[in-house]
């Protein structure tokens, strides 16, 4: 349990106010209270820290990023804005942690109906260190490359190192977005919710 504990405190997500300058450069004129107004609105959903603060992952600077453009480039209302949102596509991104027995261990995403990524992190000193990504790639101007439904990756799991392992699914829900361990002796355990509250998102061992 204390493993799991240390990997959601160390996963990567930002504060409002990290996020507020992640954004200022390219909106100069955003401030907390928009995105906080925008949260009121039902466009963005921030998850929340026991205490109530705001953790913002990579889906939801995505997406703020997207209604900001809407109303800076296409002068588009909220109410609109809002209406669009079910048709693009963020990445929904769950993580889950384990512990290596000293054997390998093999992720993918067999089943899922729609273009995915797997990340796998150990834990160096509190920091992320990738071991291993398949990322698939598709150049629309070359149309070059391919989306895949199914990848796989696969690593050494070192014995008593904790895992933390990033599924993310390029779609809108509705769909099936699965993603299946091989390989794994300790238990899987779920650290955060899936953004992708309509899809259907399982860990298969």
């Amino acid at each position: 349990m204390s493993e799991v504990m240390s990997v959601e405190r160390a996963m990567p997500h930002l504060s409002i106010g990290e996020v507020l300058g992640l954004l200022l450069e390219e909106f100069p004129d955003v401030t907390i209270s928009k995105i906080r107004f925008l949260e009121s609105q039902g466009l963005i959903d921030p998850e929340r820290t026991p205490s109530g603060y705001r953790k913002f992952y990579d889906a939801d600077i995505d997406r703020l990023r997207w209604i900001l453009r809407q109303q800076r480039e296409n002068f588009l209302p909220l109410k609109v804005i809002k209406d669009r949102l079910d048709e693009v596509p963020f990445g929904h991104t769950a993580w889950w942690t384990f512990t290596g027995s000293g054997g390998d261990v093999t992720m993918d995403t067999a089943g899922s109906d729609f273009d995915t990524v797997v990340g796998v992190y150990v834990l160096n000193g509190g920091a992320f260190e990738q071991v291993g990504c398949v990322d698939d790639v598709f150049d629309p101007e070359t149309e070059e490359g391919s989306l895949q439904a199914a990848i796989t990756v696969t690593f050494a799991g070192w014995l008593f190192r904790a895992y933390a392992i990033c599924s993310e699914a390029r779609t809108s829900p509705p769909g099936v977005w699965s993603t299946r361990s091989i390989g794994v002796a300790s238990s899987v355990s779920r650290i955060t919710r899936s953004t992708a509250s309509e899809s259907s998102m399982s860990m298969k061992r």
